[in-house]
């Protein structure tokens, strides 16, 4: 068995402790965690957290002009701007400096994994973690895949050999209905990710934000 987990217990962020609207935040708290594992955190104010930061920003002015400009559903539907993932990615982009964030309701899970273990990319992927949707970052996995770091291109992920996928969760303990608000490195089954996970038309494609280094 091989593991693989690129996170460290330093990185994990929890929503909990976020100043600007906690409790909708896991959006915001997830990437904020992905841009720090892969060393592009953003600047941000002294005395700020740069989740609360990355927040700030998208609920300004400019960000709520951008959403009723392009994405007009979105308002209407009573959505803010860090609940649409084309607003969240933007506003990545935009305060890293370059695209890093790109979001996908089509991402092969096989692609995610590959990004994971070979080029250490992790993902903050939606899922059906709570009763109003939840996204999580995902660090690590467990597989008996021996030559899975041999892997020329997705393809060569074999999915079938994945035994646990190893997931940050912002919100704290899926696994103890969120009684605790500690949530690194959760284990979940291939089927229990999998599921919980939310796929495109019921195909096996993925929600997520991949978070890569330009």
């Amino acid at each position: 068995m091989k593991e693989f987990n690129i996170s460290e217990p330093a990185e994990y962020y929890s929503q909990i402790n976020n100043k600007r609207f906690p409790y909708s935040a896991c959006n915001v708290t997830a990437l904020t965690e992905c841009l720090d594992i892969i060393d592009k955190l953003f600047d941000f104010p002294n005395g700020v957290q740069p989740e609360d930061h990355l927040m700030n920003v998208l609920r300004d002015d400019n960000s709520y002009e951008r959403m009723e400009r392009l994405y007009p559903w979105a308002r209407k539907g009573g959505y803010e701007p860090n609940e649409v993932h084309a607003m969240l990615e933007w506003a990545v982009n935009l305060l890293v400096g370059e695209k890093v964030d790109t979001f996908s309701t089509t991402w092969d899970l096989r692609e995610l994994v590959y990004e994971l273990v070979i080029n250490k990319h992790p993902s903050a992927i939606s899922g059906r973690f709570t009763d109003y949707g939840h996204i999580v970052t995902l660090v690590g996995i467990e597989t008996e895949q021996e030559d899975i770091e041999k892997s020329a291109s997705f393809q060569g992920i074999n999915l079938s050999q994945i035994k646990k996928f190893i997931v940050d969760d912002p919100y704290g303990n899926y696994f103890d209905g969120y009684e605790t608000t500690q949530g690194n490195d959760l284990r979940f089954s291939f089927k229990e990710f999998n599921d919980i996970t939310k796929t495109y038309n019921d195909t096996s494609a993925k929600w997520a934000h991949l978070i890569k280094r330009a």
